[in-house]
């Protein structure tokens, strides 16, 4: 629990991926007020849905 002085501010919250569903988990919380931390296992957010550009082409694939 976040604490200011004496007083708690709220819930420490965590939220393991940054795909679509942890990104909006993310923001909604943050509107919430809560300290909130995010966990990504690749170098960029999205999950399935992160969008490469190449130069040739831009896609949305799958991350595997």
């Amino acid at each position: 629990m976040a604490t200011n002085g004496n007083s708690q501010v709220g819930p420490d919250v965590c939220v393991v991926g940054a795909g679509v569903v942890g990104l909006v988990a993310t923001k909604n919380l943050l509107e919430q007020g809560l300290n909130v931390t995010t966990f990504e296992r690749h170098d960029h957010i999205g999950g399935t849905w992160h969008v490469s550009d190449n130069g040739e082409q831009t896609t949305a694939l799958e991350q595997t």
